[in-house]
């Protein structure tokens, strides 16, 4: 949870986030890709919570992205820690009621309304059947779901778990397209 210590200047770790974001108040949106723990390990969950509780009720994040890491720690765990918190994950449909993630985030910024979606365009092999309790949609269904109600004047931000070649591949797909794309790229 926190950085290293190899480098100057770094803004890697929680406590280094928290603390510019406490001295910087004039963000408009905040927002978290996911992928935020590396293994499903005890540790791992327990970093989890440790890290909903300092991005979403000290750091108030806008949104969550529901990265596939994520997704690999003990689904009662993972939906018990992050219940409530503004989670996101347009393309994976969760089958029981305790599924905490939601197709988009919406929030008012500056008298413009921006909708926040995230494709995490395959699902852990592990989560991958009918006994997971999720489904995957195709990505272009995904979207639309996220946009469902939203306007054309609405501002559309889109997180993507897959790298520029996925998204250039998926881009053309989605209509409208999204105003800025976020890629959240798992190899890094």
């Amino acid at each position: 949870l926190e950085p290293c210590g190899c480098a100057s200047g770094q803004l890697g770790g929680l406590a280094r986030r928290l603390q510019h974001i406490g001295e910087r108040r004039d963000y408009d949106l905040l927002l978290e890709g996911g992928d935020l723990v590396e293994t499903a390990t005890e540790l791992d969950g327990l970093k989890l919570l440790t890290i909903r509780q300092l991005l979403v009720d000290m750091g108030k994040y806008d949104a969550l992205g529901v990265g596939p890491r994520d997704l690999a720690l003990p689904r009662d765990q993972w939906a018990a820690f992050l219940a409530g918190a503004p989670l996101i994950a347009s393309d994976v449909v969760g089958k029981t009621e305790d599924w905490p993630a939601q197709p988009f985030v919406e929030k008012t910024v500056r008298d413009v309304r921006v909708r926040i979606a995230s494709l995490l365009l395959e699902l852990p092999e592990a989560l991958r059947g009918e006994g997971s309790g999720l489904s995957l949609l195709p990505p272009a269904d995904g979207w639309k779901r996220a946009l469902d109600g939203s306007d054309a004047a609405t501002r559309r931000i889109l997180f993507v778990h897959g790298d520029d070649v996925q998204i250039r591949k998926l881009l053309p797909q989605l209509t409208p397209r999204p105003d800025l794309v976020v890629s959240v790229d798992r190899g890094v």
